[in-house]
């Protein structure tokens, strides 16, 4: 029998993919709206790390999908 699937999870998942959607939106307005570099840095920093994290979590997760429990 395979482990069902964990909420917190999920919910951490979701809130990576809205973390790089808010560095997106925080480089753009740096880039466009605001000319800041720190708010540009800021955001692209935000949503790599983000993403980094994301594909960490899905690995983690695909790893563990297999495993038994009781």
């Amino acid at each position: 029998m395979k482990a069902p699937p964990d909420p917190i999870y999920r919910i951490i998942l979701w809130v990576l993919v809205a973390d790089v959607v808010i560095g997106a939106c925080l480089a753009l307005a740096g880039e466009f709206i605001w000319p800041s570099a720190a708010l540009r840095y800021t955001g692209v920093g935000l949503a790599v790390l983000a993403g980094l994290l994301y594909l960490f979590f899905r690995w983690l997760g695909r790893r563990a999908g297999g495993r038994e429990w009781p």
